[in-house]
């Protein structure tokens, strides 16, 4: 029959999956930045993301290009528990990870040049199937981080904000 077709959660309800996403959105220093008619002191942004996801767990990395200038790269660990509800994925995500920037893509001109550090992430989001295998979604994510460009002496230590929206493919076994 035609539209009977289930088609597959954004999340598969599978023990594991390998997913890839590509994402785009604002980030800022504050959440004000990403409000309606403020402008987001980090720019707008582009990038990729991927991994796995294992019983509740996300192990991904990812790279992204900021409007203002610079990339920032990023390798994670996350405990990611997620509410399959209505068709849609609801999911809360918490981790920490290493971080590379290049051209001072987090800190403006405070520390010119490429950093190097660690990075701590809490954010939410909510995935829905387009297709199968494929989602969109939206996400907010904050973090805290402290980067250097060489050794511990210069550290700089900061957070960011990241509203982005996303188009993906995820496969489970």
């Amino acid at each position: 029959m035609l539209g009977s077709e289930a088609m597959p959660t954004p999340l598969c309800l599978a023990v594991a999956s390998i997913f890839v996403n590509l994402h785009g959105g604002w980030a800022g220093t504050q959440l004000d930045d990403l409000l309606p008619g403020n402008r987001a002191s980090l720019g707008s942004m582009i990038g990729a993301e991927g991994g796995i996801r294992l019983l509740g767990f996300e192990v991904s990395a990812d790279a992204s290009a900021y409007s203002r200038g610079g990339r920032v790269d990023r390798a994670s660990l996350a405990l990611r528990p997620t509410l399959h509800l209505l068709g849609a994925a609801l999911y809360l995500r918490a981790g920490a990870g290493l971080v590379r920037t290049t051209e001072s893509a987090l800190t403006a001109k405070d520390a010119p040049g490429n950093q190097e550090g660690v990075f701590a992430r809490l954010g939410a989001g909510v995935e829905a199937p387009i297709a199968s295998y494929l989602f969109v979604g939206f996400g907010l994510d904050a973090e805290y981080y402290a980067i250097t460009s060489g050794g511990l002496n210069g550290a700089k230590a900061g957070y960011d904000v990241m509203g982005n929206f996303k188009l993906g493919f995820e496969l489970g076994f």
